[in-house]
């Protein structure tokens, strides 16, 4: 069927997860914001992807885990870090450069970094991505991405600690990156008893009592579970299980601890830090 409208509105009559795949050819430059597709991208896509490749048993099940969730691929045209305001320099400072913008042709661009942002908040994995040349504006070269998104394991758990706990992956990126200069990297395999050690849970800072509260009573009516709250150090300490661990840069991460503030040791609100376990002699780490 063709439908001639608004490309929410097409998307939102779908059923929840019965699409196998959205392709978006040369259509978010008219877009601009694209967290509502996403976000529909996210609902609508299939979580078991039903297309048969393979011809033997040995390739099928080699396959499953990619061919089980929903793809969504597009174009866009590259917006590179631009300043937001003509008269920043008499500001004084440099503004930062937008995530998208109108054109004076008509058309949207979009940073890369929006749309990896996007990927994280709403679950997608960038299985690829490749730079293009989407057109010639007046003879010169208009340069574009174009992306292959797969729903991931844990999207739905990611969209839902979002507004709560803020942005996980950039977090673990972080952390990621930091034990890369140290030389401490997590072996990323699928084998788990190849690694050395392991993430066990990250840590969220509350500011106030009733954050604390507030916080641990959203994440229970998420249906994640309270495995442990104790008294410790003076101050009471949640250890949330998650219902579905997040699967992110090979860790799993299966818990989150939330420490309530203590009395004149105030800390900022946020994800603090990642606690490993090792699978090995401390002094031979």
């Amino acid at each position: 069927a063709l439908y001639v409208e608004d490309i929410h509105e097409t998307l939102a009559r779908e059923k929840d997860h019965s699409i196998d795949l959205i392709l978006s050819a040369d259509t978010f430059i008219y877009v601009g914001d694209l967290k509502r597709c996403f976000d529909l991208a996210q609902r609508k896509l299939t979580k078991s992807f039903g297309i048969k490749e393979t011809i033997n048993k040995e390739e099928e099940e080699e396959d499953e885990a990619k061919r089980r969730r929903g793809y969504f691929s597009f174009s866009i045209e590259v917006l590179t870090d631009e300043i937001t305001s003509e008269k920043a320099e008499e500001k004084g400072k440099q503004l930062k450069g937008t995530e998208f913008k109108l054109r004076k042709t008509g058309r949207y661009g979009h940073t890369d970094s929006y749309i990896h942002s996007l990927c994280y908040e709403y679950g997608f994995t960038v299985i690829k991505q490749d730079a293009i040349i989407v057109r010639k504006e007046t003879g010169d070269p208009i340069n574009g991405a174009i992306y292959l998104l797969q729903i991931n394991e844990t999207s739905e758990v990611m969209s839902e600690l979002w507004p709560l706990l803020g942005n996980i992956p950039a977090f673990i990126d972080t952390v990621h990156n930091e034990l890369s200069k140290k030389a401490l990297l997590l072996v990323n395999s699928s084998d788990k008893n190849s690694a050395s050690y392991e993430m066990d849970h990250l840590c969220y800072r509350c500011e106030t009592q009733e954050e604390y509260q507030d916080l641990c009573s959203q994440l229970l009516n998420q249906g994640h579970h309270l495995s442990i709250e104790s008294m410790i150090g003076g101050r009471l300490i949640s250890i949330i299980q998650l219902k579905q661990p997040i699967q992110y840069l090979g860790y799993s991460v299966s818990c989150i601890e939330v420490p309530s503030p203590k009395i004149g040791s105030p800390y900022p609100r946020g994800l603090e830090h990642a606690e490993f376990v090792l699978r090995e002699h401390p002094l031979l780490f």
